[in-house]
């Protein structure tokens, strides 16, 4: 319980807009990317959710991370 209520610190009202406006711009990002082609839609979101996730936890700029997060699934 201590550790749960010590994370709800960081979840604040800026932080929460903050990381909405991340997920749509890695959304449009995401979209933009496919260049209007055929994609399997579970991979692409598989990705997005990996990517959403990594960014939530870990903060902005770890896409490496995430980018791994996604190889190691695939396995």
């Amino acid at each position: 319980m201590h550790v749960r209520r010590t994370g709800w610190h960081g979840m604040n009202r800026q932080a929460t807009l903050a990381h909405g406006r991340r997920m749509l711009a890695s959304l449009d990002a995401t979209m933009l990317g496919t260049d209007a082609a055929e994609v399997s839609v579970v991979d692409l979101l598989n990705g997005y959710a990996g990517e959403l996730a990594i960014d939530f936890c870990l903060g902005q700029g770890n896409a490496d991370v995430a980018a791994a997060v996604v190889r190691r699934a695939a396995v």
